[in-house]
């Protein structure tokens, strides 16, 4: 998805990525599709999900689109964060933002060590 990783806190344990936001990942609403939303989370959550524990799998995401994602907002910011571990579960709360901080979307994911 031609994510960067923007900034990397081992002791906030969170992530931000940076990605371009392109026309192929549009539906016919010209949005970007929720799936390609999720993929992009995913996509922050699963580099640090490997920082912060042992190998692990993502078991669900939870995303709540708050606006939409156009192709004239270029490119979009995950910032994701482990919020709690219990045992063998981790949950992440990731954000999806513009350059300017405008949230667009925010998630609840939980993964699943191994």
């Amino acid at each position: 998805m031609q994510c960067e990783i923007i900034e990397y806190s081992a002791e906030e344990k969170s992530l931000i990525i940076r990605l371009p936001v392109l026309e192929k990942w549009q539906n016919p609403f010209g949005t970007m599709q929720g799936g390609m939303i999720d993929a992009a989370i995913d996509n922050a959550v699963g580099p640090l999900s490997l920082l912060v524990a042992p190998v692990n799998m993502t078991r669900t995401i939870k995303t709540k689109i708050l606006r939409a994602i156009t192709i004239d907002i270029e490119t979009i910011y995950v910032k994701a964060k482990l919020t709690e571990q219990k045992k063998r579960r981790l949950i992440f709360e990731a954000e999806v933002h513009d350059a300017n901080g405008v949230v667009y979307a925010t998630s609840k994911v939980v993964n699943f060590i191994l």
